[in-house]
Protein backbone atom coordinates (compact mmCIF):
# COMPACT_ATOMS: atom_id res chain seq x y z
CA UNK A 1 0.00 0.00 0.00
CA UNK A 2 1.37 3.63 -0.64
CA UNK A 3 1.77 6.15 1.47
CA UNK A 4 -1.28 7.83 -0.87
CA UNK A 5 -3.75 5.19 -0.48
CA UNK A 6 -3.01 4.95 3.38
CA UNK A 7 -3.67 9.04 3.15
CA UNK A 8 -6.98 7.76 1.80
CA UNK A 9 -7.46 5.01 3.91
CA UNK A 10 -7.31 7.43 6.78
CA UNK A 11 -9.56 10.12 6.08
CA UNK A 12 -11.63 7.30 4.75
CA UNK A 13 -11.84 6.21 8.82
CA UNK A 14 -11.83 9.72 9.78
CA UNK A 15 -15.07 10.49 7.73
CA UNK A 16 -16.51 7.38 8.96
CA UNK A 17 -15.29 7.88 12.34
CA UNK A 18 -17.04 11.23 12.47
CA UNK A 19 -20.72 9.46 11.34
CA UNK A 20 -20.56 7.27 13.66
CA UNK A 21 -19.81 10.36 16.41
CA UNK A 22 -22.61 12.55 15.24
CA UNK A 23 -24.95 8.67 15.62
CA UNK A 24 -23.88 8.32 18.92
CA UNK A 25 -24.23 12.12 19.75
CA UNK A 26 -27.82 11.92 18.40
CA UNK A 27 -28.12 8.93 20.33
CA UNK A 28 -27.19 10.22 23.44
CA UNK A 29 -29.39 12.79 23.45
CA UNK A 30 -32.40 10.44 22.85
CA UNK A 31 -31.69 8.54 24.89
CA UNK A 32 -31.38 11.61 27.90
CA UNK A 33 -35.09 12.60 26.41
CA UNK A 34 -36.08 9.47 26.56
CA UNK A 35 -34.91 9.42 30.21
CA UNK A 36 -36.13 12.87 30.84
CA UNK A 37 -39.70 11.81 29.92
CA UNK A 38 -39.47 8.64 32.05
CA UNK A 39 -38.32 10.59 34.77
CA UNK A 40 -41.55 13.01 34.18
CA UNK A 41 -43.75 10.15 33.80
CA UNK A 42 -42.48 8.39 37.42
CA UNK A 43 -42.91 11.78 39.03
CA UNK A 44 -46.46 11.45 37.59
CA UNK A 45 -47.35 8.62 38.58
CA UNK A 46 -46.04 8.69 42.54
CA UNK A 47 -48.20 12.06 42.34
CA UNK A 48 -50.86 10.35 41.29
CA UNK A 49 -50.65 7.01 43.40
CA UNK A 50 -50.29 9.97 46.50
CA UNK A 51 -53.34 11.27 44.91
CA UNK A 52 -55.26 8.04 44.70
CA UNK A 53 -54.12 7.30 48.02
CA UNK A 54 -55.44 10.42 49.66
CA UNK A 55 -58.69 10.07 48.27
CA UNK A 56 -59.09 6.96 49.25
CA UNK A 57 -58.65 7.86 52.89
CA UNK A 58 -61.11 10.83 52.26
CA UNK A 59 -63.64 8.51 50.89
CA UNK A 60 -63.31 6.14 53.50
CA UNK A 61 -63.28 8.97 56.29
CA UNK A 62 -66.63 10.15 54.78
CA UNK A 63 -68.22 6.54 54.26
CA UNK A 64 -67.43 6.26 57.86
CA UNK A 65 -69.03 9.49 58.97
CA UNK A 66 -71.93 8.95 57.21
CA UNK A 67 -72.54 5.74 58.25
CA UNK A 68 -72.77 6.92 61.88
CA UNK A 69 -74.96 9.96 60.92
CA UNK A 70 -77.10 7.38 59.41
CA UNK A 71 -77.17 4.60 61.88
CA UNK A 72 -78.08 7.85 64.27
CA UNK A 73 -81.05 9.00 62.43
CA UNK A 74 -82.41 5.55 62.08
CA UNK A 75 -81.87 5.15 65.41
CA UNK A 76 -83.80 8.34 66.53
CA UNK A 77 -86.33 7.53 63.71
CA UNK A 78 -86.77 4.49 65.38
CA UNK A 79 -87.08 5.78 68.90
CA UNK A 80 -89.73 8.26 67.76
CA UNK A 81 -91.71 5.58 66.00
CA UNK A 82 -91.66 3.57 69.33
CA UNK A 83 -92.70 6.51 71.03
CA UNK A 84 -95.51 7.27 68.86
CA UNK A 85 -96.74 3.62 68.25
CA UNK A 86 -96.84 3.35 71.91
CA UNK A 87 -98.58 6.74 72.32
CA UNK A 88 -101.34 5.14 69.64
CA UNK A 89 -101.92 1.68 72.16
CA UNK A 90 -101.77 4.11 75.47
CA UNK A 91 -104.96 5.77 73.67
CA UNK A 92 -106.24 2.77 72.47
CA UNK A 93 -106.09 1.33 76.00
CA UNK A 94 -107.83 4.42 77.67
CA UNK A 95 -104.74 6.98 78.38
CA UNK A 96 -106.26 10.17 79.20
CA UNK A 97 -103.20 12.29 78.74
CA UNK A 98 -100.50 11.35 76.47
CA UNK A 99 -97.79 13.56 78.25
CA UNK A 100 -98.21 10.47 81.04
CA UNK A 101 -96.13 8.57 79.11
CA UNK A 102 -93.15 10.26 79.76
CA UNK A 103 -93.45 8.42 83.06
CA UNK A 104 -93.21 4.62 80.99
CA UNK A 105 -89.92 2.70 80.85
CA UNK A 106 -89.87 2.93 76.84
CA UNK A 107 -86.60 1.21 77.21
CA UNK A 108 -87.90 -2.28 77.46
CA UNK A 109 -90.12 -1.66 74.00
CA UNK A 110 -88.47 -2.97 70.86
CA UNK A 111 -88.66 -2.87 67.34
CA UNK A 112 -88.43 -6.45 65.61
CA UNK A 113 -86.88 -7.11 61.58
CA UNK A 114 -90.20 -7.12 61.05
CA UNK A 115 -91.25 -3.72 62.31
CA UNK A 116 -93.66 -4.94 65.10
CA UNK A 117 -93.28 -3.60 69.22
CA UNK A 118 -92.09 -6.03 71.36
CA UNK A 119 -92.59 -5.39 74.89
CA UNK A 120 -95.14 -2.15 74.81
CA UNK A 121 -98.38 -4.07 76.11
CA UNK A 122 -96.45 -4.91 79.35
CA UNK A 123 -95.23 -1.37 79.54
CA UNK A 124 -98.48 -0.06 78.90
CA UNK A 125 -100.09 -2.89 81.36
CA UNK A 126 -97.15 -1.75 84.31
CA UNK A 127 -98.39 2.08 83.82
CA UNK A 128 -101.97 1.55 84.03
CA UNK A 129 -101.18 -0.82 87.08
CA UNK A 130 -98.88 1.97 88.70
CA UNK A 131 -100.93 4.56 88.04
CA UNK A 132 -104.52 3.55 87.06
CA UNK A 133 -106.05 7.30 87.26
CA UNK A 134 -104.11 8.12 84.12
CA UNK A 135 -106.49 5.78 82.27
CA UNK A 136 -109.99 6.01 82.11
CA UNK A 137 -112.43 7.46 78.95
CA UNK A 138 -110.99 10.96 77.58
CA UNK A 139 -113.68 14.31 78.17
CA UNK A 140 -113.59 16.50 75.82
CA UNK A 141 -115.01 20.07 75.70
CA UNK A 142 -116.59 18.90 72.36
CA UNK A 143 -119.60 16.78 71.68
CA UNK A 144 -119.20 15.50 68.13
CA UNK A 145 -123.05 13.93 68.16
CA UNK A 146 -124.91 17.22 68.87
CA UNK A 147 -124.43 19.91 66.58
CA UNK A 148 -125.79 23.01 66.94
CA UNK A 149 -128.84 24.57 65.64
CA UNK A 150 -128.97 26.02 62.12
CA UNK A 151 -129.42 29.13 61.91
CA UNK A 152 -132.76 30.33 61.04
CA UNK A 153 -132.09 33.50 58.15
CA UNK A 154 -135.70 35.14 57.32
CA UNK A 155 -135.85 35.54 53.36
CA UNK A 156 -138.70 37.17 52.57
CA UNK A 157 -139.80 37.36 48.67
CA UNK A 158 -140.07 40.55 47.01
CA UNK A 159 -143.87 40.17 46.94
CA UNK A 160 -143.44 40.53 50.63
CA UNK A 161 -140.78 43.22 50.78
CA UNK A 162 -142.02 47.36 51.11
CA UNK A 163 -140.60 49.38 48.47
CA UNK A 164 -137.72 50.51 50.63
CA UNK A 165 -136.98 47.06 51.83
CA UNK A 166 -136.89 45.58 48.05
CA UNK A 167 -134.44 48.63 46.93
CA UNK A 168 -132.43 47.96 49.99
CA UNK A 169 -131.78 44.12 48.96
CA UNK A 170 -131.61 44.75 45.26
CA UNK A 171 -128.84 47.40 46.22
CA UNK A 172 -127.25 44.60 48.37
CA UNK A 173 -127.68 42.22 45.65
CA UNK A 174 -126.10 44.32 42.37
CA UNK A 175 -123.15 45.64 44.98
CA UNK A 176 -119.80 45.03 43.60
CA UNK A 177 -117.85 41.96 45.40
CA UNK A 178 -114.62 42.80 46.89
Amino acid sequence: MTLEEALAEIQKLRDENAKHRLKNKELSEEVATVKAERDKVAAEKDSLSQSVVKLTEDAEKTKTELTAKIDEASKSASEKIKAAEVAALAIKEGLVDRDALKLADLSKVEIDESGNLKGADDVIKALKESKPYLFGTASSSSNPEKKPPPEETETKKATEMTKEEYDKAKQELLKPSK
